[in-house]
């Protein structure tokens, strides 16, 4: 691939050059490196603004003075940049949101599907959400199937109160009402106690609201299990459990009602007793 490096414009992503001398930093997530060659020589604008980004590592700076200063090695079309900005299928998280098919996509579910035939595939299949209309939309993706991300906007929430059918959530800074329907965070509500949770999040994106996100783990009371099995170890069998939340998981046999635990939410597992 070669690259055109005149007249670039500032600040698009993707675009690489290691330039003599720059800071260099970590790479930014799901941002990826091809190898490639320069064959000839090209104006380079002493007062463009380049991506650095090279196998290891990615950074912006100022390109001082011209081709002498630039190692050209690893140098990308300006057409294919987006290529190297966006993320693969295998980094998508729940709570993202896709631009696919001209649809924004909330990401409420992924499946990964491990290969059966040799050579083949790992496959993620993935549910969502269509922002716009509210309807499920479910669709599959290989491993390195480069997808299209929407920035969101993160706020911290804490739970106001329940008016009916509706979920008013309130922001922790500038106390702005968040309302969602009971629809709307139906799987949420399985995890959330009475009162709400601490590092709750609610997403949006262009003044739209999107998402409640909950942090990574929840301490739940079990109300409903079989009676423990006096001296069964922790290597012992499961069991079904229903939490308070009304959230049925499995667990140790050894547990009883009334035990408080640790579960892991986007995994939906058991991960010990709580402190």
């Amino acid at each position: 691939m070669q690259g055109v490096l005149a007249g670039l414009p500032s600040g698009i992503p993707g675009i690489g050059l290691e330039i003599e001398g720059a800071v260099q930093h970590a790479p930014q997530p799901g941002r990826h490196s091809i190898r490639c060659s320069l064959k000839v020589n090209h104006r380079i604008d002493e007062r463009a603004q380049y991506h650095l980004f090279c196998t290891s590592k990615s950074a912006n700076t100022t390109c001082p003075k011209g081709p002498s200063r630039v190692l050209c090695r690893d140098i990308f079309d300006i057409f294919d940049y987006r290529n190297f900005s966006m993320p693969r299928a295998n980094e998508i998280k729940k709570g993202m949101v896709l631009n696919y098919n001209g649809k924004l996509l909330l990401v409420k579910d992924i499946d990964i599907q491990s290969p059966t035939a040799r050579g083949a595939a790992t496959l993620y299949k993935m549910r969502f959400s269509d922002v716009r209309t509210g309807l499920k939309v479910e669709e599959r993706f290989k491993g390195d199937d480069i997808v299209d991300t929407v920035t969101l906007t993160r706020r911290y929430v804490d739970f106001s109160y329940v008016d009916g059918n509706e979920y008013v959530f309130m922001d922790k800074e500038d106390y702005t009402p968040y309302t969602f329907t009971k629809d709307q965070i139906e799987e949420e509500l399985l995890f959330m106690p009475e009162g709400g949770m601490p590092d709750m999040q609610v997403l949006t994106w262009d003044g739209q609201l999107l998402a409640l996100e909950l942090p990574q783990t929840v301490d739940l009371e079990i109300v409903e299990t079989a009676p423990g099995i006096k001296g069964a170890s922790a290597s012992a069998r499961n069991k079904p459990a229903t939490l308070s939340t009304g959230l049925v998981i499995q667990v140790p046999e050894y547990l009883s009602p009334g035990e408080k635990i640790r579960i892991h939410i986007e995994e939906r597992r058991y991960m010990g007793r709580a402190d």
